[in-house]
């Protein structure tokens, strides 16, 4: 089901907005001017890297689910194989169908980069699968990341929360005027954006690691787990040094080793129970989130309506690379409070109550956002908002696989705060 819901979203992004013309002399001129060179654009200049890029990005979750869906039983290089050749066909349908549209141009170096992103989507899923089949395989593994598994979960978060949009760059050049420009202003303060949503992630990574401190044993768990957020912070901040989109600054730090030193200090308290843990982090997550996407904070007079096209909206931004670094945003925001709401709700109730809380509460900010000078509410960004919150309802499930016959208290004691 996941398989085929993919395939059609990727049908219908690469469809917008639907503009099509049925002539078939119109589709075979168009066919005719399309270049045969790969990394070449349907222009004949050479094509965009953020370009290719996105087509890999967009087809690595394609050829992943492939895997997961037709290979569960048994990885081997046929499944990658397979997974390559659809990817393969998915692409050249919808360069195809490009063809009978009156604003999309068909190119072969799509379906090459598009053949490539199944393909190392594929590599990647059955690499994680052997690696999760051979620990289980060993008790003694099995358990060991069990109990490191919400610190990697939230190392993970920083990660990506710190590298989007993924554009690294080693031109020396480039490197060397970030670093002038970080010594001329080391603080580099702008206008507010993602430092609550940032504060956060590093709480929670923090938290998380003095909650594995304290099992095994650690003395002043608290104070190491705040240490290691705040070498944590610092670099990577500085990694953003190599990240082309991205200037590393003073101020990032600074939110992250307060969010760290946080979220060490409140871990463990005697006064948390599963209501109270929940609360502690959804409040602040959506908080946070509601900074990120309510600035500046300037009202208008008039409320500007949704954007009722799903995805119509990122489609027509002039950088893939400004659309994926949006949805990556926006997914990581909400993150922490489906994470949250899967150690707090029973195992049955778990998915349908945590996407209906996510939706209202997503629905909210994003209504908000038609009063707010420069903002603009979306559908799509509320389905974003939602598909983060349930990316982190499914980091947590696999947390409790093995732990549902506990209340929901000592879930929160154990993931969160203990």
């Amino acid at each position: 089901m996941f398989w085929l819901s993919y395939a059609f979203f990727i049908v219908y992004v690469t469809s917008l907005p639907f503009d099509f013309n049925p002539s078939v002399s119109s589709a075979l001129e168009k066919l005719r001017s399309v270049p045969l060179h790969l990394f070449t654009s349907p222009e004949g200049r050479r094509a965009s890297m953020s370009d290719m890029a996105q087509n890999v990005v967009l087809f690595a979750p394609f050829g992943a689910l492939t895997i997961l869906a037709w290979g569960r039983r048994r990885i081997s290089l046929v499944m990658i194989a397979v997974a390559a050749v659809a990817g393969f066909v998915l692409s050249a349908s919808v360069e195809t169908l490009q063809l009978f549209t009156a604003d999309r141009t068909s190119s072969l170096n799509d379906v090459v980069t598009d053949m490539a992103g199944a393909t190392l989507g594929a590599m990647v899923a059955a690499l994680v699968m052997a690696v999760v089949r051979r620990t289980r395989a060993r008790p003694l593994y099995a358990r060991i990341v069990h109990e490191i598994y919400p610190v990697i979960v939230w190392g993970a978060v920083l990660v990506l929360a710190t590298w989007h949009p993924f554009d690294t760059t080693i031109d020396v050049g480039g490197i060397g005027s970030k670093v002038r420009a970080f010594v001329t202003d080391p603080w580099q303060r702008g206008a507010l954006g993602d430092e609550g949503a940032d504060a956060v992630r590093y709480a929670l990574f923090a938290a998380a690691c003095a909650c594995v401190l304290r099992r095994r044993g650690v003395s002043r768990a608290r104070s190491l787990a705040a240490a290691v957020g705040v070498v944590a912070a610092i670099g990577l901040e500085l990694s953003q040094f190599f990240v082309a989109s991205r200037m590393p600054g003073m101020k990032d730090a600074v939110v992250g080793i307060a969010g760290s030193s946080i979220g060490a200090l409140l871990a463990g308290r005697s006064m948390w129970s599963a209501r109270w843990s929940t609360l502690a982090v959804i409040v602040p997550a959506w908080l946070g989130a509601a900074e990120m996407m309510l600035t500046p904070f300037a009202l208008q007079r008039d409320h500007r309506p949704f954007a009722l096209v799903p995805f119509l909206g990122y489609q027509a931004q002039a950088r893939p690379e400004a659309a994926i670094s949006h949805a990556v945003e926006l997914s990581l925001a909400f993150f922490p409070i489906g994470f949250a709401l899967a150690l707090a709700l029973p195992r049955r109730r778990r998915w349908p109550v945590a996407a209906f809380i996510v939706v209202a509460l997503g629905g909210v900010l994003e209504y908000l956002q038609g009063w707010v000078v420069g903002r603009y509410p979306d559908v799509t960004d509320v389905g974003v908002l939602a598909l983060g919150a349930m990316a982190g309802v499914w980091a947590a499930s696999h947390a409790l696989a093995d732990r549902h016959a506990e209340s929901p208290d000592s879930r929160i004691v154990r993931y969160v705060t203990r």
